[in-house]
This record gives structure tokens, sequence and C-alpha cells, in this order.
């Protein structure tokens, strides 16, 4: 990317910003081209094709019985708007219930980067911490991750995991002093979404902090890749678009 020139992109997704629900410090981001950290990586994951399909094309895709649980999981937490899935059993809102919340948690706080000052690129990045809270005068930062503990435990503590960083990184430039950052780990058990079988998907009952300690550096180099990736998306969605006329 040359210094000093705007990169004018044009992407498939655009920052909506709502009033009484999104965050007051973004407002005049309303309409600006936005990426969040699952778009990116879906699309630098060997999901290209899908991106493409689900984002720019328009076609509406489930996720996967992994990504439900966990999104179901991640609303029960959430105790600013809990919302409980009836395919959570009672053993698995008990496993949840036993998760200490601290005192003056948010959930879901909405964070948007602005990459255009960062990089010269038109877009902004949107993600939503799934929790954090003061800790005398510094910031904890908490994401709650569904998993299987013995195989993916090392990817949320390795460089290869920066969603955290990202976020943090958009806190700090609201003004906040970053604290322990770190992935709740809750072991999960299971393939279906049978109820019937025995393999039926259930939390196992572990739960583990798996520490990610921030880093300014690793965030930047990964907000430069998520802006290079834009790029790449927004010359997509020109040619599709072209294509279609």
């Amino acid at each position: 990317m040359k210094e000093n020139k705007i990169v004018k992109l044009d992407m498939p997704k655009k920052y909506e910003y709502i009033e009484g629900e999104s965050n007051p410090l973004y407002k005049d981001f309303h309409g600006r081209n936005k990426i969040s950290y699952s778009q990116y990586t879906s699309f630098n994951e060997d999901y290209t094709g899908q991106y493409i399909a689900n984002y720019i094309l328009g076609y509406k895709e489930e996720g996967g019985i992994f990504a439900y649980f966990g999104s179901a999981c991640g609303d029960y937490v959430n105790k600013d708007d809990q919302r409980v899935d009836e395919f959570l059993s009672m053993e698995d809102k008990l496993i949840l219930d036993a998760i200490p919340t601290p005192k003056g948690s948010v959930f879901e706080y909405e964070i948007v980067i602005d990459l255009l000052p960062l990089f010269g690129v038109d877009v902004v990045v949107q993600g939503f911490s799934d929790r954090q809270h003061m800790s005398g005068k510094e910031l904890e930062v908490c994401d709650f991750k569904t998993l299987n503990l013995a195989k993916k435990k090392s990817f949320y503590q390795s460089e290869k995991y920066q969603q955290l960083n990202v976020y943090s990184f958009g806190l700090e430039q609201q003004g906040y002093n970053i604290g322990d950052v770190y992935v709740i780990g809750l072991g999960r058990k299971g393939n279906t979404m049978d109820q019937s079988s025995k393999n039926v998907l259930r939390l196992s009952g572990d739960v583990e902090r798996i520490d990610h300690p921030y880093s300014k550096d690793e965030a930047l180099q990964t907000l430069e890749s998520m802006a290079n990736t834009a790029i790449e998306i927004s010359r997509l969605n020109k040619l599709i678009k072209r294509l279609n006329k």
C-alpha cells in the first residue's frame, strides 16, 4: 500500500449505526466499509469460495453444529441479555452458571477500529468482546470458546489466534489500560444434535482459563493484514458486480 494515498474500497458489508443499540462512539462510522475478524479468518483459511457465496452473493449458509452450540453457550453466559437455547441441557446450564462473573462485567461490548488513519485503507473493523470488566485500573478482556481442550488449547495460546489482540487494541484506543487477556475454554464432548444419541453434543464440565497476553505489535500486524484482505475482498466484490450486470 502506498503512503499518503487513500485506498477506496467497495466492501459487501457496511457499518450500520443503530441508535440505542450501537456504541455512541461510532456514530460517525455509519455507512463505512466494514470487515470483521471472523470474515478475515474465513476469507484467508481456505474458505474464500464460501465467503463469496455468503457475503458477496448473499447465499445464507447456516454454521455447523459446533458453531451453533458455541453461540448457544455464549448467549447463556451473557448476563446483560441472557438467552436460553432449548438445546442446552440442565447439566450444560449448571456448568455455565458455575463460571464466576466479576463485578461490573460488560458483555458483548462493541469495538470498532478505523483502519484509514492507520494504513490508508477506507475500512473499519467491527467486533464485540464477549466479556470485559475493570480490575483496579486495568481492563480485563475475555473470550468464551467451546472446544476440545486437548486439541485446541495450544491454538488459543499461539500467535495464530489474534482476535483478542485486535479487540484489546481497539479498547486501548478508547483509553483503557489493558490488563489480563484470556480465553475461557469450555470443554465439549459429542458430535451430534440428536438428543437421543450417546454422542449428543454437550459441555464436558472442564473449564480452563487460557491466557493470551496483549501484544500491540501483533495487533497492528494483524490489522494491517486485515486491511490488505479488505482490498482483496473489495476487488472481488467489484468484479462480481460487473459480471452480474
